[in-house]
């Protein structure tokens, strides 16, 4: 056995340098990374190669996804969403499965159970790659996001009652309804306990954590929570990725979830390249150099095939372009392709032949996928769609999630908070930050301002405030708040270290930022060189001005007989020669 740290060294560097170069030509990181694991595979030989351990830990890729998508949703999202899910998802997987188990047992020869498991496998699509590139594209809340998220739901929870099938498969003589049974206890049991420590715990938990102000303790509780959530899951059967969506959607309307959200991304994004390295350990080069042709075949009818039935099932109940864009993105073989497969080969139930001509074309699937969504628009009018209808259905529906709506959350309850373009970021909501909210209501602007201490959030949402919790310094919190396309951003922060890391994230995520800022004095603007400020408010000289120009105007009118002079101008006869009005702004 060679030893693990060197090559996981050699794979983690080529898939740096791959990754260098596919971006210089605008490609996607997961081809990297697939070319990372099939160099692995190539380095180490077949006799060398173990990647199990790396495969069990890549699967934590997938469990931090669903998680971060979990947090995106709401219950109330998800009923509203049961067609999607229950319907065409169950119509997908159901008609998918049955008609290529037809196919391999009378059109290849295969036998039923080898036939029926070859089926199920194939239903499946790449949860990992869609809901990678669709978060990427910012394409969730379309109408053909919202169809392919309700089918990859459905695909994650059947996985279980195709695991069930496969063990009777194997099992005959094992009673078909005590599994079922205990199947339907077990999801029951893990869905209320997991519904009983969101609600009663996790938060109350947080609400603790937050209140240390210990960035570290509410990542590790974060990162506690997720693979808690679906270790819950897994230990009664059932997928890890089920668990953690669950879980997260239980947080979702609490405060705290864009703050998660920016905290848990280093940590799926890193685990999800892992993942996709492991995908491109599959691919076995001198198989695929004696079978091209076999490879190729069940690759064009599983694009082809599993592509029209998913179309059908969507065209059913919406619109051409979206069923068109729907098919488009879950043609593909998935992640649970691999994991039905291997269980089966392991069983005995599919040949050693059958097992790696599918699992290539699985690969090979899921490596087309960049470039079918990459091009999706594209294909979508060259099938068919009207170029008008296509823009009209990517920026409608009811229940489309936009990008500049926020949920607000306080101690009590949540709300749903538009943000309009040009509109005001406040950083900080202590008592500047409050006052200059206050202001800004009066004035019946748009804003949002952000806070990272629970209470103060917690008071100002009371109070009618628009207040998100996060830290401001995280470019993630600051997308959250449509950064980028604010008028400007306010900083009414006290700590000057803090104020030049939030000044920096700002002016990192747009070419021209307006940032105004508040500093004590002087000496810490320095603190703020080389940022684009476009406003300083000095508070000690601000707060001199004003005192000034009350004083003048309660006090020099008494020490003039002429009051029909305006104090402006009585001071100005008082001044120091050649010096400027104390009130006269510094260009």
């Amino acid at each position: 056995m060679v030893e693990a740290l060197p090559w996981v060294l050699l794979t983690a560097w080529a898939a740096i340098l791959f990754n260098i170069i596919l971006r210089r030509f605008g490609l996607p990181t997961l081809l990297g990374y697939m070319a990372a694991g099939l160099m692995a595979r190539l380095a180490l030989g077949d006799e060398q190669f173990d990647p199990h351990l790396l495969v069990e830990l890549a699967e934590f890729g997938i469990v931090f996804l669903m998680f971060n998508i979990g947090l995106e949703f709401s219950v109330g999202q998800l009923k509203r969403m049961k067609r999607e899910v229950l319907g065409h998802g169950g119509a997908q997987v159901g008609i998918t499965g049955f008609v290529i188990a037809l196919f391999c047992h009378y059109g290849l020869g295969m036998d039923p159970t080898a036939s029926i498991i070859v089926g199920l496998a194939l239903a499946m699509s790449s949860t990992a790659t869609v809901l990678r590139i669709l978060t990427e594209r910012r394409e969730m809340g379309k109408p053909y996001g919202q169809q392919t998220l309700g089918i990859l739901l459905f695909q994650d929870m059947a996985v279980i009652p195709v695991f069930i099938l496969i063990g009777l498969l194997a099992n005959p003589n094992g009673d078909p309804l005590l599994m079922v049974l205990e199947a339907a206890v077990g999801a029951v049991a893990a869905l209320l306990l997991l519904y009983l420590l969101a609600r009663f715990v996790v938060t109350r938990l947080l609400d603790l954590i937050a209140d240390t102000h210990t960035h570290e303790l509410f990542v590790g509780s974060v990162l506690l929570i997720a693979v808690g959530a679906a270790y819950i899951t897994h230990a009664m059967g059932f997928s890890w990725s089920l668990g953690a969506f669950f879980a997260a959607l239980m947080i979702s309307e609490t405060k705290y979830k864009y703050q998660i959200e920016t905290d848990l991304n280093p940590f799926r994004d890193l685990l999800m390249g892992l993942f996709f390295v492991t995908v491109g350990m599959q691919i076995d080069l001198q198989f695929l150099a004696a079978h091209p042709l076999s490879v190729l075949a069940v690759l064009v009818g599983l694009l082809l095939f599993k592509g029209g039935v998913i179309f059908l099932v969507i065209r059913l109940a919406t619109n051409r372009d979206t069923a068109l864009k729907t098919a488009l993105a879950l043609a593909q073989g998935g992640e649970f392709s691999f994991a039905v497969l291997e269980l089966a080969r392991g069983q005995d139930l599919v040949a050693m032949g059958h097992h790696q001509t599918l699992i290539l074309a699985v690969v090979f699937s899921i490596l087309l996928t960049p470039f079918l969504l990459r091009h999706l628009e594209a294909l979508a009018k060259l099938l068919g769609a009207k170029e008008e209808q296509v823009e009209i259905q990517s920026h409608g529906g009811d229940d489309q999630q936009h990008d500049n709506q926020v949920v607000i959350c306080g101690f009590e309850h949540c709300f749903q908070h538009t943000i309009e373009e040009g509109h005001i970021v406040v950083c900080g909501y202590g008592e500047l930050g409050r006052e200059v909210v206050r202001q800004i209501r009066q004035a019946g602007l748009s804003y949002i301002a952000i806070d990272n201490h629970r209470l103060r959030v917690g008071e100002g949402v009371a109070h009618g405030d628009a207040v998100m919790y996060g830290n401001a310094t995280q470019r993630g919190v600051l997308e959250k708040a449509w950064v980028a396309r604010a008028g400007t951003v306010i900083l009414a922060l006290e700590d000057m270290g803090t104020l030049r890391q939030v000044a920096e994230s700002v002016a990192a995520m747009t070419d021209h930022p307006v940032l105004v800022v508040k500093v004590e004095d002087k000496a810490h603007e320095s603190v703020l060189e080389g940022i684009p400020v476009k406003g300083i408010v000095h508070q000690y000289e601000e707060a001199a001005r004003r005192l000034l120009d009350q004083a003048l105007i309660c006090e020099l009118p008494l020490r003039f007989s002429d009051k029909s002079k305006p104090a402006e101008e009585l001071w100005e006869n008082e001044s120091p020669q050649g010096q400027p009005p104390i009130w006269e702004k510094k260009s």
